[in-house]
């Protein structure tokens, strides 16, 4: 109609002339089926077990300090060469996905605790030097063994230091994502099979049963690329369908996805103090890979208030105050009356009640 702000639904359709029901909500398509089978397939995955740090020390026979070197950062001279596995990161509290995660604690999978115990077997001087101390910075001439036959030079250092990037580049540690402690992160074998199921149901063309979601709530209808960003959804985690609110940050208005991590921000001129790594369900031109995670085209990055949750629904303001308040009355209000006195016209109480107000009326 002329005149009238046209609204977009769920996937991006004018909904301006749509009829609303009796209960003052609308029809809109959805895939339905995508959202089952996205949540089986997460399901599905086996969970990586993690340990402790103390007990991965106490089980490699590892002094708990030499562990954290390990697998942080060790920094030789005189090229300032980091030969540490980069499983974790203390100092800016990163993590690698199914290698390390923080709960109350550093732990290791048991994937990090192979690759911890293999590098230990495979170089002892370096675990004999770092016993000796910890050093912020250590001389790549400590790593050659000389066994009383002169002092080692600095060429003989970086050529073991050679020896233990290869190591660790032959194995793919070099390669690994880090992210903050703090993100919900899915892991890498789960996305890629997330990719495979967005290809084949998002190529099926949808029946209307499976395509049809019913009765959603006027106030989820928004305008695209409101000022400012705003989302009703307060709530995202790893594995959450998503839509996207807004087309001027590369993502079309409508655009559907899957939340693949969730990072936490604690900078205060943060955009949102969450930022969401999102597997869209087609290709566009502004994603690219999200560092080799994604199939090309299809891995964005956007701030929360950027999107919508289709998976953790939206109450609203007024249901959840009445709620509250409804909770609020009811418990004010005695369960048993049996258990309460009841005054009845007669009672001494309640004449002395009624003497007062005729006092306080004059008569």
């Amino acid at each position: 109609r002329r005149g009238q702000k046209k609204r977009r639904g769920h996937c991006g359709r004018e909904t301006a002339s749509v009829k609303l029901t009796a209960s003052n909500a609308v029809k809109l398509p959805l895939l339905r089926k995508f959202l089952a089978a996205e949540r089986q397939l997460i399901a599905s995955q086996p969970g990586s077990r993690y340990f402790p740090e103390p007990d991965v020390a106490k089980a490699l026979k590892l002094h708990p300090r030499v562990l954290s070197q390990l697998a942080d950062s060790v920094v030789f001279l005189p090229r300032r060469i980091d030969v540490g596995l980069g499983l974790l990161s203390k100092k800016a509290r990163e993590m690698i996905p199914g290698w390390t995660r923080w709960r109350k604690g550093w732990e290791f999978s048991s994937q990090a605790v192979q690759v911890v115990s293999e590098f230990k077997d495979s170089f002892p001087r370096l675990v004999s030097l770092l016993l000796k101390g910890y050093r912020h910075v250590y001389n790549a001439e400590d790593l050659v063994e000389t066994r009383g036959l002169g002092r080692a030079t600095r060429e003989q250092g970086l050529a073991e230091l050679a020896k233990i990037r290869s190591w660790c580049d032959a194995r793919g540690i070099s390669r690994l994502f880090s992210c903050p402690s703090t993100s919900d992160i899915l892991p890498q074998e789960t996305v890629k099979k997330l990719a495979v199921l967005v290809t084949t149901i998002v190529g099926e063309k949808p029946t209307p049963d499976q395509a049809r979601k019913e009765n959603v709530p006027r106030d989820q209808l928004y305008r695209a690329n409101p000022t400012p960003s705003w989302t009703p959804s307060s709530r995202f985690g790893a594995g959450d369908r998503v839509l996207s609110l807004r087309s001027d940050e590369g993502v079309p208005f409508g655009s559907l996805g899957t939340v693949i991590a969730v990072h936490r921000m604690s900078r205060e001129d943060a955009v949102s103090p969450l930022i969401c790594d999102v597997l869209l369900d087609s290709p566009i031109a502004a994603a690219g890979t999200l560092l080799g995670r994604c199939p090309e085209g299809q891995g964005v990055t956007l701030p929360a208030t950027s999107l919508l949750n289709l998976s953790q629904p939206h109450q609203s303001s007024t249901r959840s105050t009445s709620s509250k308040e409804s909770k609020k009355h009811s418990a004010r209000q005695p369960k048993d009356s049996k258990t309460y006195r009841i005054l009845k016209p007669g009672d001494s109480k309640v004449k002395k009640v009624e003497g007062r107000n005729d006092k306080a009326d004059g008569r």
